[in-house]
């Protein structure tokens, strides 16, 4: 009878211990992947040039105009409501002269919505798949 006992306790130790092994690696693989989302969320904001709409109205004519978009080193997004145009993101392939000064490339092709309500544009696509639209409320 003591016999069973000790075997008893000898496998619910190990069948802990294995657990313990497990639920350790498996909490491991999740850290590691969330520091490599991190890491790629990271690197893909640094490797885009932001770019604020500067214009004098919010016509279509004006949003979709690249000469109306200022380079800023300030990365901060807006609101994201659809009122108005703000910000947008671009990567190095849409600027003309990254390392000196920054302009919109007019391969950008920004294209402007009407916001009925407001009746102003906000931008509502750019040429760059990997870009970001920030627009912000009236």
């Amino acid at each position: 009878m003591a016999t069973i006992k000790k075997n008893w306790l000898r496998a619910g130790i190990s069948l802990f211990v294995l657990l313990l092994g497990v639920f350790y690696i498996v909490k491991a693989r999740e850290t590691k992947d969330e520091m490599a989302v991190e890491k790629a969320e990271t690197k893909k904001a640094d490797d885009l040039y932001t770019f604020e709409y500067t214009g004098p109205d919010f016509s279509k004519a004006n949003v979709e105009d690249e000469s109306k978009w200022t380079y800023t080193t300030n990365t901060d997004l807006c609101s994201g409501l659809d009122e108005r145009p703000c910000r947008i993101q671009v990567s190095e392939a849409f600027v003309s002269n990254p390392s000196t000064s920054p302009s919109l490339n007019p391969s950008a092709n920004i294209s402007a919505a009407l916001n009925s309500g407001t009746g102003t544009h906000y931008v509502d696509g750019i040429a760059d798949p990997s870009g970001v639209i920030s627009n912000m409320e009236n």
